[in-house]
């Protein structure tokens, strides 16, 4: 009996070594290989913040602030209509409504 080639060819030995190669091996690569992304992430962000942080900020500001805008502008726009049609000094600035495109409520 030559217990090396046994051993090697589906004793107990490789049995156990086949086994021990599992999923849990499997999750770990894919948390080590997770990891690696991510700091090569974060060194990539580090690199490049110079460009990215403004840009990131003026597309949050972007984003956020344009539809503020948007309403404080047809808010300002209404109040100044209105304004300018109680004051019978700035009636020279509105125009009257068109005969054919008049609003209709």
């Amino acid at each position: 009996r030559d217990h090396s080639v046994g051993s090697l060819r589906g004793g107990f030995g490789a049995s156990a070594a086949a086994g021990s190669v599992g999923y849990g091996s499997l999750y770990g690569f894919k948390a080590a290989v997770a990891v690696i992304v991510f700091y090569f992430g974060v060194k990539m962000l580090v690199q490049f913040e110079e460009i990215l942080l403004p840009f990131i900020m003026a597309l949050i500001l972007v984003s956020v602030l344009e539809p503020v805008k948007q309403v404080t502008m047809e808010v300002l726009e209404c109040t100044l209509v209105l304004l300018f049609q109680r004051v019978p000094i700035f009636n020279c600035c509105l125009r009257g409504p068109r005969k054919g495109h008049m609003r209709r409520e």
